[in-house]
């Protein structure tokens, strides 16, 4: 299955879909319009974005709530956020890819009041672009990496939990 548009995909309770290749967004006039996946107490698994990072709007909501990103991992995939996530409740996997920057290309924000985001295979990085800007809005739930989480732009959330996982070396940097 083959997803390529820019209006919003849901994904209800129990429901379970496989998306083997995912394009969020298309041009119009020059400008870059991008779409909504929501994995409303369902399990999306997406097999590869077509983007060179997480663009538009990912959701998770319900216990049972399952949204499963991979990246490919050649040069110039990549798992930066230059959209929105927003989690409820549920899980968000995301593996792959050759960097997490937030953001990178575009404004991102993090919206985080329960469930898990686990970024599997690569380093987390709050990044200072001086081009666009991270909102975050985070009151609990879970960060998870395996790999090394590094902050060097504001980054203050009110509640939640990071936690390191794996038998590698696990790093947190909080520089300002």
């Amino acid at each position: 299955l083959l997803i390529s548009w820019t209006g919003k995909f849901t994904a209800n309770s129990y429901s379970v879909v496989n998306i083997d290749d995912l394009d969020m967004g298309m041009s119009v006039l020059g400008m870059y319009l991008y779409g909504t996946i929501f994995a409303n107490g369902g399990e999306i698994t997406v097999g590869d974005l077509t983007e060179d990072g997480l663009y538009g709007t990912f959701k998770v909501s319900g216990a049972y709530g399952l949204l499963d990103i991979t990246q490919g991992t050649s040069s110039g995939e990549f798992i930066d956020l230059n959209g929105t996530i927003d989690i409820t409740d549920g899980t968000m996997y995301i593996h792959g890819g050759t960097a997490c920057y937030i953001p990178y290309a575009a404004n991102a924000t993090l919206n985080l009041s329960g469930g898990v985001l686990d970024i599997t295979d690569v380093p987390i990085r709050i990044h200072n672009s001086s081009s666009y800007n991270l909102t975050t809005n985070i009151t609990d739930g879970t960060i998870r990496t395996p790999k090394s989480f590094s902050v060097y732009d504001a980054f203050n959330p009110v509640g939640g939990t990071l936690e390191f996982y794996g038998s590698g070396t696990n790093n947190l940097l909080m520089s300002d």
